[in-house]
């Protein structure tokens, strides 16, 4: 097995219990403080540099790597939907009427499970990987960074 994917086979326990927590303590858009904070503080552990308040509860975590110029950017929504959970299942939401939902039902968690290993892919040696947790899924894509001029990200 190669070592990033041992890295990743090694912290499975981790990543099933952060989408498992985040499945029960879903938060409608616009008021995720709790996973804002669940999502800055793994990523400040991680190393990362996060910028917090973009669009209200948006976070954004930059892994600075070399000299490299280049940027990837991996954003997840991170609000919930107003839908009742009927799954039953033992990280249901604590939460009537509100769910972690999405087609593919990994989308809040996607770019921050793979956050701790991103960095050791050849690509990220000299580059800057950019994860993104935003508010309000079906918002226009630059009206979260457009209401915050004043917070500044390195472009």
């Amino acid at each position: 097995m190669s070592t990033l994917l041992s890295a990743m086979h090694a912290r499975a326990d981790a990543f099933t219990a952060l989408r498992r927590d985040i499945h029960q303590h879903p938060e409608i858009g616009f008021k995720e403080f709790r996973t804002s904070d669940l999502v800055a503080e793994r990523l400040q552990r991680l190393g990362y540099e996060v910028t917090r308040g973009l669009g209200g509860t948006g976070v954004v975590g930059q892994l600075k790597r070399g000299s490299g110029t280049r940027r990837l950017g991996l954003r997840a929504d991170m609000d919930a939907l107003p839908i009742h959970e009927t799954t039953g299942l033992p990280y249901a939401s604590n939460y009537a009427g509100t769910i972690h939902y999405s087609v593919s039902q990994q989308a809040p968690r996607q770019p921050f499970t793979g956050s701790g290993t991103l960095c050791v892919v050849r690509f990220f040696a000299k580059n800057t990987p950019r994860l993104i947790g935003r508010s309000e899924r079906n918002l226009h894509n630059g009206k979260m960074l457009n209401q915050n001029k004043d917070k500044q990200i390195n472009h």
